[in-house]
């Protein structure tokens, strides 16, 4: 592994791509500006590439697979406070694939499938409580086709058809206590 400082002479990062002497970085390194840890893995071509971990503050931001210098594959983003923000697959940057997404606080709030930073397809939101709150299919971040909502406490809400994050099509209502409440076909509720 190759240390290098970019308060030395003759390094320089430049449109995010590592250079020394005019020439772009290729090896195992651990990058630092001044006492500040930047990156630590591999360069290829100046670019974050393959396996790496990304500093800010001299605490880990990233940790995980990167190409042309951008988050992609598996990985962890974590917070300032050094708690997991997301872990999961990304694409050139965005949130792709299955993933967690966590709340500051450590709380699981959704995990499921994502499509360039959005909840799409099959996945299940959380309370803070831990309790589920929604589990089914998602589209743009929406609640939209079959799906199953929860009370606060864990009970079965509704399960049916939903559109845009509401009641929409067929489905079934219960009470909190458990009691089937509504069943039939169900219009923006």
């Amino acid at each position: 592994m190759i240390k290098l400082n970019l308060l030395e002479e003759n390094y320089f990062l430049k449109n995010n791509i590592f250079y020394h002497s005019n020439e772009r970085l290729n090896g195992l390194f651990l990058i630092k500006n001044g006492f500040h840890k930047i990156f630590k893995g591999h360069l290829v071509n100046g670019q974050f590439s393959g396996k790496g971990t990304l500093f800010k503050n001299n605490k880990i931001y990233y940790k995980g697979n990167f190409e042309k210098g951008c988050f992609h594959g598996k990985g962890t983003l974590f917070f300032e406070n050094k708690k997991i923000k997301y872990t999961g697959h990304f694409f050139m940057n965005l949130f792709h694939g299955q993933g967690s997404l966590y709340e500051r606080s450590g709380i699981l709030s959704y995990s499921g499938n994502f499509e360039k930073n959005k909840e799409n397809g099959f996945g299940t939101s959380y309370y803070i409580n831990g309790n589920i709150e929604y589990q089914g299919i998602w589209k743009n971040k929406y609640f939209h086709g079959y799906g199953k909502y929860y009370y606060n406490n864990g009970n079965l809400w509704y399960h049916g058809d939903f559109s845009n994050n509401l009641w929409n099509g067929k489905g079934i209502v219960f009470l909190e206590n458990g009691e089937k409440l509504y069943k039939g076909n169900l219009c923006n509720m």
